[in-house]
């Protein structure tokens, strides 16, 4: 993991472990918001590919520079997208998701970008 001024990245073994982190930060920012009355944004980009990892130092590539594009430049407060190479990694994976197009993530890549949320709970 590695910190540039307001953002996080994060390296997983496999796309589905990185949506999944990312689901459960939007989940727990939901419910701080809810219950101390915060106004707390998570904007959440992944992608999927070769990178040059520098164990505990850093990490690079155009994986980790579509991913930060996402997040940064093109999600919306709470939304987790997801670039081609994850999207084509995550095949027959995430059962229970739910999962739209994000025509303004697909502009920005210039390939097909998705949205995956969990199902909203009924009350």
């Amino acid at each position: 993991m590695k910190m540039e001024a307001d953002n996080c990245f994060a390296v997983f073994d496999t796309p589905d472990q990185a949506v999944m982190a990312a689901l459960d930060l939007v989940s727990a920012s939901e419910t701080i918001c809810r219950d101390e009355g915060l106004d707390l944004r998570l904007c959440c980009g992944i992608e999927h590919g070769k990178i040059l990892y520098l164990e505990e130092e850093d990490f690079f590539g155009m994986p980790v520079n579509a991913a930060s594009r996402l997040g940064e430049d093109v999600a919306n407060a709470n939304e987790v997208l997801v670039g081609p190479g994850a999207v084509a990694a995550l095949a027959g994976h995430g059962e229970g998701w739910v999962v739209t197009p994000h025509p303004a993530g697909s502009v920005a890549l210039e390939k097909d970008v998705i949205c995956i949320t969990r199902p909203i709970a009924e009350s």
